[in-house]
């Protein structure tokens, strides 16, 4: 088995593993899922093995393409999951209490579940399945494939250290893309504080009234106006925010809590 750790060599694979933590937690932000492709391809040359493919437990993320998947040089890329009537045969695997799910050929070749189908029609002799969790509750898979008959089975030990890693690379994967969505609220707000600096008191509550459903002539009767005027400060509120409608208008009231509570 051609691979670089053996059950006696428990340090080294720490020092493997805090060496993969340390390249994943200097990563900028946007560059993690690339830092991911780049430590699955060195496990997959030191390990071993032909494909891998970290992935979470919905068909629809899957399907959109949230799994990365990365393979040796001439081994076929992950099929195209686009196709696939119905993935939940194949992630009730997730659900396992065994550290890993395992498919040789001739079950491969004889099974009903669409998902291993795909796998066995590109030539996968060997599929394996280990269910990653986080805080107890499922979170996806790392899925395992060879290709090549010749090759000796993966030693059972080495699923530990797979889970492991797959379980790294899941918690910040899905770390980074909380602190995106994090930073593009806190964009959006800033944005939208900006927006709001640029108005008057006044015109903040003529578009407060006018988004919530008032018409021109009442907001005049409210604030001893005529509704020319309303109108007047109207575009030019709109003129000021470059909204091009009275619907954008109330898009922008509602995003930065203008609209009255009647």
């Amino acid at each position: 088995m051609s691979g670089l750790f053996d059950t006696r060599d428990e340090e080294s694979f720490d020092v493997y593993l805090s060496s993969l933590s340390n390249k994943l937690m200097t990563s900028s932000l946007a560059n993690t899922k690339q830092v991911i492709n780049e430590i699955i391809l060195d496990v997959i040359k030191r390990f071993g093995i032909d494909r891998v493919t970290l992935f979470p437990a919905s068909q629809s993320f899957v399907k959109d393409g949230n799994a990365i998947s990365v393979a040796q040089d001439g081994v076929p890329k992950l099929p195209s999951t686009s196709d696939v009537e119905n993935m939940d045969p194949y992630l009730t695997y997730l659900n396992s209490s065994k550290l890993a799910v395992k498919f040789d050929r001739q079950q491969l070749q004889n099974t009903d579940i669409e998902v291993l189908q795909k796998l066995y029609a590109q030539g996968m002799c060997w599929h394996c399945v280990l269910p990653l969790k986080m805080f107890g509750v499922i979170w996806g898979g790392f899925a395992i494939g060879q290709f090549d008959e010749n090759k000796e089975p993966i030693p059972e030990h080495y699923f530990v250290r797979l889970k492991l890693i797959g379980e790294m690379c899941a918690s910040y994967w899905k770390f980074s893309e909380l602190l995106t969505e994090q930073k593009f609220h806190q964009q959006a707000m800033a944005e939208s504080e900006d927006a709001l600096s640029v108005l008057s008191l006044k015109q903040r509550e003529i578009i407060s009234l006018l988004a919530t459903g008032y018409t021109a002539k009442e907001i005049g009767e409210k604030l001893f106006l005529s509704s020319r005027t309303i109108e007047s400060h109207k575009y030019r509120i709109m003129d000021t925010l470059s909204l091009n409608s009275h619907s954008e208008l109330v898009q922008f009231a509602v995003k930065n809590g203008l609209i009255l509570t009647q």
